[in-house]
């Protein structure tokens, strides 16, 4: 049976984390929410990060809630996405996982086809990193400017 997460992360010290569990609660109600404070360790973080399994679905508020930097947050996602694991943002959602499969094209294909189609999908991952390290920095830049 599939789980769905929310991993809430206080960013920055004193910061409230109300407002990342009410957005992903609007979308996913009956989500299990794991809270982190701030520190370097990321002990809650970890722990999700290697129980997940296939099929099971982590919800950020943001994509600077996957990571550090923006090589954290792609080198994860590619695991997660690797995974099967199901990864939403409620605030670019243009990254979620779930768009990145619809971009992917159907291997079901003649082997002619599927040469070009390689091409297509290698497109795709490497649009998708343009976009994650976009939307990184543009969340971490509205979070400094909190």
């Amino acid at each position: 049976m599939s789980r769905i997460f929310g991993y809430c992360i206080e960013l920055t010290r004193g910061e409230s984390i109300e407002s990342q569990q009410m957005n992903i609660k609007k979308l996913y109600p009956e989500v299990i929410l794991v809270n982190e404070v701030f520190n370097d360790t990321r002990i809650a973080w970890k722990q999700l990060y290697e129980g997940v399994k296939d099929e099971d679905t982590i919800v950020f508020d943001s994509i600077v809630c996957l990571g550090s930097d923006a090589n954290e947050c792609l080198a994860n996602y590619r695991e997660l996405f690797n995974r099967g694991v199901e990864i939403v943002f409620t605030k670019q959602q243009y990254i979620n996982s779930a768009t990145y499969r619809q971009s992917l094209v159907d291997s079901g294909i003649k082997i002619k086809e599927k040469i070009k189609l390689k091409g297509v999908n290698e497109y795709v991952k490497v649009l998708l990193e343009k976009q994650i390290r976009i939307a990184f920095e543009q969340a971490e830049k509205e979070v400094k400017d909190l």
